[in-house]
């Protein structure tokens, strides 16, 4: 294994180089089709990652989300994911572009990016984004689920209702994903649920939690067996509760900027996020390079590859802003092949065998937003 960083004038020489040799080769094939683990512990760092990924699972992960770091002030700047997103965010897996410029919440504390139905729908649908009426929950959810539809058009999924015939709802996760939403006298929140058969939220800007509203001490874990009676506790008591199966899957995206309300401008979307955040969730990345972006601090993208011709290949990942990332190969069954301790490029030589497929790992550092380029040759 020999690992190589070069100066940044010697890569952009050998760049249009290598982008031919990759694609001269031809060294990849199609992904085979397997079956991955409906449970999602093929998403897991250990065990096997063999199979075809699952766009739609979706694992409680709260670290992923919830900010540790120092107190932040007013006007502060971040690149922290729980003030790009509320619970609509969370729940279908929206984030803020870029960063995000903190201000007070009312009541205090700061305020993030807080989506809201109606937010994503198409400049020609703005005008019919309703506001909605609190006062008659029903009342309400009916102009959330307006809204919605009205997002979920633009943005190339569906949302459709689901009524579950038990009181346990039943469990989504390999075509599709479910969310379920409750609207109450005077707000509205959403729950998501995660292929372990739990469910998770997140208030305004705070932390994601799988616990129910309530007194520290009577909160419960939520679970598809209680989500249909705690969904609708503390100011949402008495709220209408609906689920809904959608399509989008649940890797975190970025469809754009910080643009609320019908009569605001609105902005073109972001780059799209190109790879999974879990090893389920990899996409495949068989062609002669591939980019990428890295858009919050814990930001993880999971690619998968399927060698056809045994040998030694060099796989090469470079920043645009030559910052902080590490890099990890695994192979088919959890083990870790090379990694790097944190450079602006990994360069390494490792045998790959014909019929097997690696996993590579891209992570963010803690640096602010990155495009990066693989190439594997």
């Amino acid at each position: 294994m020999v690992c190589c960083k070069v100066k940044k004038q010697i890569f952009v020489w050998m760049l249009s180089l290598l982008l031919l040799l990759a694609a001269s080769l031809g060294c990849f094939a199609a992904p085979t089709s397997l079956d991955i683990d409906p449970a999602g512990q093929a998403g897991s760092r250990s065990g096997s990652f063999s199979g075809t990924p699952n766009p739609f699972y979706s694992e409680y992960d709260p670290d992923k989300f919830n900010y540790s770091g120092p107190a932040l002030a007013v006007g502060d700047q971040t690149d922290a994911i729980q003030f790009k997103m509320n619970c609509y965010g969370y729940a279908l897996r929206f984030v803020l572009f870029g960063q995000a410029t903190m201000t007070l919440a009312p009541g205090g504390g700061l305020a993030g990016c807080l989506q809201q139905p109606g937010d994503f729908a198409s400049a020609a649908d703005r005008s019919l984004v309703r506001t909605p009426v609190y006062g008659i929950p029903a009342d309400t959810m009916a102009d959330l689920v307006y809204n919605m539809q009205l997002d979920a058009s633009r943005l190339g999924y569906s949302v459709v209702e689901y009524v579950p015939d038990t009181s346990v709802v039943a469990q989504f996760g390999s075509y599709n994903r479910l969310i379920a939403v409750v609207a109450g006298t005077c707000d509205y929140h959403f729950y998501m649920q995660h292929n372990d058969g739990t469910w998770s939220h997140k208030p305004g800007s705070s932390y994601v939690t799988n616990l129910s509203f309530g007194a520290p001490g009577s909160q419960q874990v939520l679970t598809n067996s209680n989500i249909r009676s705690l969904a609708a506790t503390g100011i949402y008591t008495g709220g209408c509760v609906k689920f809904f199966v959608v399509t989008r899957d649940a890797v975190l995206d970025h469809p754009h900027f910080n643009t609320a309300g019908a009569g605001l401008p609105q902005h073109l979307f972001a780059e799209d996020d190109v790879a999974g955040d879990y090893f389920c969730q990899a996409v495949s990345a068989n062609a002669a390079y591939v980019t990428g972006r890295l858009d919050f601090s814990t930001d993880e993208d999971i690619f998968y590859y399927d060698i056809v011709y045994s040998g030694l290949y060099y796989v090469w990942i470079t920043t645009d802003s030559w910052e902080g990332i590490s890099c990890e190969i695994y192979d088919m069954y959890g083990t870790l092949l090379a990694q790097n301790s944190g450079d602006d490029m990994f360069c390494v030589e490792q045998y790959l065998s014909s019929g097997l497929r690696y996993y590579l790992l891209v992570r963010n550092l803690g640096v602010l937003t990155s495009g990066y380029l693989i190439e594997i040759y």
